[in-house]
C-alpha cells in the first residue's frame, strides 16, 4: 500500500515535468531515510534483492557501509574464548562507519563449531567497528573465515 502511495505522489504534476528524484517525500511515517520519491523507491526495491545481491551491489544503497573480513586460513588457538576483529577502512570499502552508524552481522563463516555468541561493535565501542566471536570450545582449528557486518546510518 505504501508503494502505491509513493507511486501516486511521483505521478502528480504541477505543470512542469518532474522526475521522481525532484519530488519531495515525507519519510516520517515510513521509517525510510529517503527524502525524495526516487530515493524511497530505490530503498523499497533494495528490500526485494537477495542477501548476496545486496552485499555485491552495495554501491546502489545509500547510508550503508559493508565491512568484510576474509581469511583463507584463520587460526583459532586452543582455549581461545574470545576472537575480536576490528575492521580496517580497506575492509569497509574505503571508509569506516562513524558513530552515527549501527552495525548488524550479515555473514559469519568459521572453522569453529562452538561459536556461542557474535557481537557487532559500533565505532566508539570496544573493538569497534568490528566483530567479536565468543565460543566455549577449547580445541584449536585453522580454516577459512569470513565476517561481514552491515552498518546502517541511524541518524
Amino acid at each position: 500500500m505504501k508503494l502505491i502511495a509513493l507511486l501516486l505522489v511521483g505521478c502528480t504534476t504541477s505543470g512542469t515535468d518532474q522526475g521522481a528524484a525532484d519530488v519531495a517525500y515525507d519519510n516520517t511515517a515510513s521509517g525510510l531515510l529517503s527524502k525524495t520519491v526516487q530515493g524511497a523507491l530505490d530503498d523499497l526495491s533494495a528490500v526485494l534483492a537477495s542477501h548476496e545481491d545486496r552485499l555485491a551491489n552495495i554501491e546502489l544503497h545509500r547510508n550503508v557501509i559493508v565491512c568484510r573480513f576474509v581469511s583463507a586460513s584463520m587460526p583459532i588457538q586452543a582455549g581461545q574464548l574470545l576472537i575480536a576483529h576490528v575492521f580496517t577502512a580497506g575492509e569497509c570499502g574505503g571508509s569506516l562507519p562513524d558513530p552515527s552508524y549501527v552495525g548488524a552481522i550479515s555473514r559469519m563463516i568459521s572453522c569453529s563449531q562452538t561459536v556461542d555468541g557474535l557481537v557487532v561493535s559500533n565505532t566508539g565501542e570496544a573493538d569497534g567497528p568490528g566483530v567479536t566471536l565468543r565460543r566455549t570450545g577449547t580445541m584449536a582449528c585453522t580454516g577459512p573465515a569470513e565476517f561481514a557486518a552491515v552498518f546502517y546510518k541511524a541518524s
